[in-house]
């Protein structure tokens, strides 16, 4: 570029003038009168060039000109940032409520408890970690269903057994553990989904959950009180083989809630075994 600036605009562009032609035949591999037949036709256009580019600004508009370029630049910059927090507002608040929603979807609407699909979610996982070696320790499963839930919505009304359930649902929230996962299975019927536990500790939740519903009442109109009782049946199983699946331990704890109940109810069945029985 210095080159070229001599050669067309220096005082002596003589020495510029051997050097340019010969690159220029170098770079484009050009005769020398091709060479000469380009310089010249630059050097003619220089004056009307010239002539084109001789535009003369007062400084004191160039001033201003800066001025308020740094006055537009300073606004874009400031909307573009707050449209950047409103739009990393508005993603986080919809990563909430879409948080929400999920949570929502996974639970009882009555008793704020997880609802039955999120019970087959969680006990699928528990027992394909089982399944695979992934966790040793025993699998827990409560089986909790309402006695005579019929007989409270027919001589109280469904309000008062709605009230019934909620109270049950509160219950096993308080009594289980952190860990355990408490389901409104269906209709009167609820679940404990209990990970790494032990028979023992299924037997001592189990009784625990007995005790503290038949502790509780619901109120009734006036100053009634309502008792309620439930029957529980459990199973406890720390290996599965891999043709077996959740479905499995469901069906061993149903079998011990139906012995409960056959045995008078208000009381807990446990299946104690470490295996699934070789036939069913």
């Amino acid at each position: 570029a210095n080159l070229v600036e001599e050669f067309f605009c220096g005082p002596d562009p003589g020495p510029a003038s051997v050097r340019l032609r010969s690159l220029t035949s170098f770079h484009f591999r050009w005769p020398q009168d091709r060479v000469e037949e380009v310089l010249g036709a630059v050097q003619e256009t220089l004056p009307e060039l010239a002539e084109l580019l001789a535009v003369e600004i007062d400084p004191v508009d160039v001033e201003s000109l800066l001025v308020r370029a740094r006055e537009q630049m300073l606004s874009v910059g400031l909307q573009v940032a707050v449209q950047k927090k409103a739009s990393e507002d508005r993603i986080s608040e919809l990563a909430i409520q879409n948080e929400a929603l999920k949570r929502t979807a996974q639970l009882d609407p009555l008793t704020g408890l997880a609802n039955r699909a999120e019970f087959d979610r969680r006990l699928d996982e528990c027992v394909t970690h089982r399944r695979n070696g992934e966790v040793a320790d025993a699998l827990g499963l409560l089986m909790i269903d309402v006695d005579h839930f019929k007989r409270v919505n027919d001589e109280h009304g469904h309000m008062v057994g709605d009230e019934a359930l909620k109270m049950v649902g509160r219950v096993l929230g308080s009594v289980s553990r952190q860990s355990d996962t408490c389901i409104r299975y269906g209709g009167e019927e609820f679940a404990i989904i209990m990970p790494r536990t032990t028979f023992a500790g299924l037997e001592s939740l189990s009784e625990r959950i007995r005790a503290a519903i038949a502790a509780e009442t619901v109120r009734l109109d006036g100053d009634g009180r309502l008792s309620i009782t439930v029957s529980l049946g459990g199973a406890c199983i720390d290996r599965f083989s891999r043709a077996e699946d959740a479905g499995s331990l469901v069906e061993i704890a149903d079998q011990c809630l139906y012995q409960a109940k056959a045995d008078g109810r208000n009381r807990s069945v446990f299946y104690p075994f470490s295996e699934l029985p070789a036939e069913r």
